[in-house]
């Protein structure tokens, strides 16, 4: 390997000296850092950004509480109508209830007529009325053949029964649970 001139050796040492200096000497940009003034500035400046970002993400807690909340209620209340929809309705009458409302069905249907025969036809006409609804509602006509007119007449003035438009010779029962529009109107019917 070949030694470099002199005047070479020197520049290079004078080129390291010069590095050496450079690194040894404080950078420019920490000596203007700590100037006291200039740090208070900016130490105010990020805390007063912090107390700003700190009131607005503080709303916006209590707006998503807010929310949560909401969406607590909203969720109680969907899981109640699920449990309502899924749970079969308790039913207001019981067996013991069914029996006796047959028993007074009896009672009423004896005391309507003074003939034993009348009272029993009036209860399978009362029957077959009801069956009639069950099984087909959208035509929930009974044939009055067979029926003495004793006991037709004493359920169309009972208001318990309405002819056909078309066929005067099959009746229908009349819809109760329809509330009446006029005390002196017909009662109206829910199969018309």
């Amino acid at each position: 390997m070949a030694e470099a001139p002199p005047n070479e050796c020197a520049e290079l040492d004078e080129a390291i000296l010069e590095v050496n200096r450079r690194i040894a000497a404080p950078p420019k940009s920490l000596d203007q850092a700590n100037d006291p003034a200039k740090l208070e500035a900016q130490l105010r400046d990020c805390v007063e950004q912090h107390r700003i970002l700190l009131r607005e993400l503080e709303a916006e807690l209590e707006l998503e509480k807010k929310n949560c909340e909401d969406h607590k209620e909203s969720l109680q209340e969907l899981h109640q109508i699920a449990q309502a929809l899924i749970t079969p309705p308790q039913r207001s009458v019981s067996d013991a209830d069914a029996s006796t409302l047959l028993r007074m069905i009896v009672t009423i249907t004896e005391a309507a007529f003074t003939d034993k025969e009348l009272c029993v036809q009036l209860r399978f006409l009362l029957e077959h009325l009801l069956n009639a609804i069950w099984d087909t509602p959208s035509h929930p006509y009974v044939s009055t053949k067979g029926y003495d007119p004793a006991v037709l007449a004493f359920v169309q003035r009972a208001g318990l029964t309405e002819a056909h438009p078309s066929d005067a010779d099959i009746v229908r029962l009349v819809a109760f649970h329809e509330p009446m529009p006029d005390p002196f109107t017909m009662r109206p019917t829910l199969y018309k």
